[in-house]
């Protein structure tokens, strides 16, 4: 018995046609699809965003403790003392020597900074910093060396940044 009803109903849409006739490349975007939301959602659990890098929750900054402990510190500064905490990279400069290479680190707070200078790799490369100061970050003149000066804790004071001792 011949089939005698509409028409429409045995005609297929236009999206299963296509999804029919493309088979491959309806799996190789779905694929590509199920690959890209995998990589955001790790992406996301291990850093916080996939778009911004990192997670400045996370940053790890100095006490201000650890800097007066740098300015006393009588041997010198060496790149292992800032490896626990994060930095920005303020310049870096390739050389047939070595990477030298400036980093900024925050203090908590966020009044500091410690800027630290020297080679971070190569034949130059001593395992020490060659150039470190605490900065106040609203004030351009307040400069600490950590290499040269003393009495770090008498210097805040003097700016106002802590209080003086026995007030406070």
């Amino acid at each position: 018995m011949a089939y005698g009803g509409k028409r429409g109903s045995t005609v297929r849409s236009k999206i299963e046609r296509f999804i029919d006739d493309h088979v491959r490349l309806v799996a190789a975007v779905s694929t590509m699809l199920v690959i890209v939301i995998a990589w955001l959602v790790a992406d996301l659990m291990i850093n916080g965003s996939p778009f911004k890098g990192k997670n400045t929750d996370s940053e790890k900054r100095m006490p201000i403790g650890y800097v007066n402990s740098l300015s006393e510190k009588t041997g010198a500064l060496s790149w292992k003392d800032f490896s626990d905490f994060s930095y920005q990279t303020v310049s870096r400069d390739e050389y047939d020597e070595g990477t030298y290479e400036m980093r900024q680190y925050a203090v908590e707070g966020d009044k500091l900074s410690v800027t630290v200078a020297g080679f971070t790799d190569g034949s130059m490369y001593t395992g020490y910093v060659e150039y470190a100061t605490v900065n106040y970050i609203k004030d351009f003149d307040f400069e600490f060396s950590l290499l040269e000066d003393d009495d770090f804790l008498s210097y805040l004071e003097e700016y106002g940044i802590l209080p003086e001792k026995g007030k406070g």
